[in-house]
């Protein structure tokens, strides 16, 4: 008896430290945008990734749309500032001063 309530506390302490799989497409996908955070290129890798797991999805127009959204959005971080545009043209013996 007492060997059979020890088994039982074991299993269940050891199915607490674990993350339980998404069951379908869909948390799944929403695991995966969690997982990927702010990042426009990390929401677009995730989207990649659902995408080959799943490439004849529903909601492919709708992910496909997002993804052309985050990377127009990462574009937008990328301008470079005034004074690192005006660099361009000089030599490195100038840029040294």
């Amino acid at each position: 008896m007492t060997r059979a309530l020890l088994f039982l506390l074991a299993f269940a302490l050891a199915s607490l430290g674990q993350n339980p799989e998404p069951q379908d497409e869909e948390d799944q996908l929403q695991q995966a945008l969690s997982e990927a955070g702010p990042s426009p290129v990390e929401f677009i890798r995730a989207i990649e990734n659902h995408l080959s797991r799943f490439p004849r999805t529903s909601r492919r127009p709708d992910l496909e749309r997002a993804m052309v959204k985050a990377a127009m959005d990462a574009l937008k971080e990328l301008r470079l500032p005034e004074d690192i545009a005006s660099l361009r043209g000089k030599s490195v013996e100038e840029l040294r001063g």
